[in-house]
């Protein structure tokens, strides 16, 4: 046991183990995720619950009829529907199948808050771990790594350098992490603008194209200069997005 201090303005998510707690029985999936994420649209909401698999008729079965492993797909995607500055997950992948643990460890990747997870999935704790916490002989020590540098470092009968609490240095890799979790995030910005400036560009070549305005020059000269204007800045956009993407690779 111990103590913990949170700041007043800090959100924190938290999923637990015994997460069917958290839920309404009498409420459908949709209405279960539509009541954390009410800013929400049914379109959204339905593409939110698509990566979790639950798609068509299935985002109408009630809470109560769901298995172990649906109720937590559905507590997970309440979760990352949720704006919060840090995420606490208690093994997070248990009763998810294999689908459903790639679509989560995407969406933990791409979260841009911080993470803290107990799991004994491997393969989560090397995707979107940077940092591991080892507690040996009743002392807590960090490492700075992914839970199969540390133990490969215990293989081979070295103590891997790594400071006892309050906390680690900066590391090359951390930095990486956290460099790659921040082209994540503006790759989403830049997906959202792009959409944006194409309908926009769509809806001034439909007004160029209007007979109506064809003999109103003024109006022209300035769609004609709206025009160009956003196809320059969709180029540059695209041009980013694509530097972004290569980055990653």
């Amino acid at each position: 046991s111990g103590d913990r201090r949170v700041g007043p303005d800090v959100r924190l998510g938290y999923y637990a183990q015994h997460h069917e707690e958290n839920l309404d029985p009498d409420q459908t999936v949709l209405e279960s995720l539509a009541s954390v994420a009410p800013e929400w649209g049914e379109t959204a909401l339905r593409s939110h619950l698509g990566a979790f698999r639950f798609t068509g008729d299935n985002v109408h079965k009630r809470v109560g009829i769901l298995s172990g492993g649906e109720q937590a797909r559905l507590v997970l995607a309440r979760l990352l529907a949720q704006p919060a500055h840090a995420l606490l997950l208690d093994e997070p992948t248990n009763h998810l199948d294999l689908m459903t643990r790639e679509a989560l460890q995407t969406a933990l990747a791409d979260y841009p808050g911080a993470l803290v997870l107990i799991s004994h999935d491997r393969t989560l704790l090397d995707t979107v771990t940077s940092t591991t916490v080892a507690v040996r002989n009743g002392a807590l020590r960090i490492y700075q790594g992914t839970i199969s540098d540390y133990l490969r470092n215990q293989e081979q009968n070295r103590e891997p350098p790594g400071p006892v609490l309050p906390g680690p240095t900066s590391s090359t890799r951390a930095r990486e992490f956290r460099e790659r979790r921040r082209r994540n995030n503006r790759l989403k910005t830049l997906d959202r603008l792009l959409r944006e400036k194409e309908r926009e560009l769509r809806e001034v070549v439909t007004q160029l194209e209007d007979p109506v305005r064809s003999s109103d020059y003024e109006a022209l000269i300035s769609l004609q200069t709206t025009k160009e204007s956003l196809e320059e800045t969709i180029l540059e956009l695209l041009l980013e997005q694509e530097t972004l993407r290569q980055d990653n690779r």
